[in-house]
């Protein structure tokens, strides 16, 4: 090992249920300070001057499978096939109803792609179905949108925009009439 900066290592106390041990006595449970580099060794001591002997992870005996039906994938969480299942969101744009227009307002519903830090609009069905979409990924967000009023939208707007790329107008949804005409069949 060489020359370690105070950033590349870091000094942690174990105790009897960390799983670890010295490399001279692997089968006894180590106690005590130790340091951790960030190549991920483990040392005996409290000082990167004086490390001691290295430490090893002590496996328990109920932790070791072995015989003619031992699969690895025995050791996998449970819930890694829940999480395969879940997918990204469908985009789509809210429609306010009659109510809501009249009202001067409705909710609308995004969602953040953390790996592009884009937002990404939804129904309001799509949002409900949070528990099928991956939102480690996709971060869920709503949103207050003023019809009357679209002054305010821009404030909402300024905050979405600290969070990631937006690419929707203060003023859309502006031109919907204050009551929807209702559509007569052509005789």
């Amino acid at each position: 090992m060489g020359i370690l900066l105070k950033s590349q290592y870091t000094i942690e106390q174990a105790s009897g249920d960390t799983g670890l041990a010295r490399i001279s006595t692997p089968n006894i449970h180590y106690i005590g300070p130790y340091l951790k580099t960030v190549s991920g060794e483990l040392y005996v001591g409290d000082s990167i001057r004086t490390k001691g002997e290295p430490l090893v992870s002590r496996s328990s005996p109920q932790d070791q499978k072995g015989g003619p039906q031992f699969l690895p994938y025995d050791r996998l969480r449970s819930d890694i096939s829940t999480e395969a299942d879940k997918r990204s969101p469908y985009p789509g744009k809210t429609t306010p109803t009659q109510k809501q227009i009249e009202n001067g307002g409705f909710t609308r519903y995004f969602f953040l792609d953390t790996r592009t830090n884009t937002f990404m609009e939804v129904t309001h069905n799509e949002f409900k179905n949070v528990k099928k979409i991956d939102i480690m990924t996709y971060k869920p967000h709503t949103i207050d949108w003023f019809i009357k009023y679209p002054q305010f939208n821009i404030k909402n707007l300024d905050v979405l925009k600290k969070l990631g790329s937006i690419n929707i107008s203060p003023y859309e949804y502006v031109k919907y009439p204050k009551k929807v005409p209702k559509i007569r069949p052509y005789k």
